[in-house]
């Protein structure tokens, strides 16, 4: 496990890990940049079949909206894929992200209060909206941030609850490929 921390003693945000939640050992300062909170975290194996976290958006220290896409492999040396990608363009602050079927799968309401649906097929280097034939979320669903998406045993995305500007949601969505039921032969 990881987190992101404030020393009491000097102000300063810095990494910790434990493998225990009990025990935490600081790791050092974080990155200009990073930040501290509101942002979408999620750990997952890449495609290598290594260990990979992402996190993304959220505010840095001064309490300002990031556009950032940090990624690492080890919790402790981290890189900013947003320097050179800026294919997430608005962001959602409170958002969520799940890896599904060989995806990232980002779901959430923009800054500028649209729905915001957007994928991931290079393990969060570069974002895109996917094309809403094939994928798309009920307007209700998407006007929302802070809900909580997973995935379960049997393939299904669940996503729970959250909020808007004016309601708390307690509902529960969820939905399923079909071909994920399906063993190949």
């Amino acid at each position: 496990m990881w987190a992101v921390t404030q020393s009491e003693i000097d102000s300063k945000y810095r990494f910790a890990s434990s493998v225990d939640g009990s025990t935490w050992l600081i790791k050092g300062e974080l990155p200009s940049g990073f930040p501290v909170s509101d942002f979408t975290a999620l750990s997952f194996q890449a495609h290598n079949g290594k260990a990979k976290a992402i996190v993304i958006g959220g505010k840095n220290a001064a309490g300002n909206s990031l556009k950032s896409n940090w990624n690492t492999e080890n919790g402790t040396y981290w890189l900013d894929f947003s320097a050179e990608n800026k294919t997430l363009d608005t962001l959602a602050i409170g958002s969520s992200v799940i890896a599904y079927d060989n995806k990232l799968l980002m779901f959430g309401k923009s800054t500028n209060s649209y729905n915001f649906f957007m994928e991931s097929v290079d393990e969060g280097l570069s974002w895109k909206k996917p094309d809403v034939k094939k994928n798309s979320l009920p307007t209700s669903l998407g006007s929302r941030n802070y809900q909580t998406a997973l995935v379960d045993a049997s393939n299904r995305i669940f996503i729970l609850g959250g909020m808007n500007n004016t309601a708390i949601f307690s509902d529960v969505w969820t939905g399923k490929l079909n071909r994920k039921s399906f063993k190949l032969q």
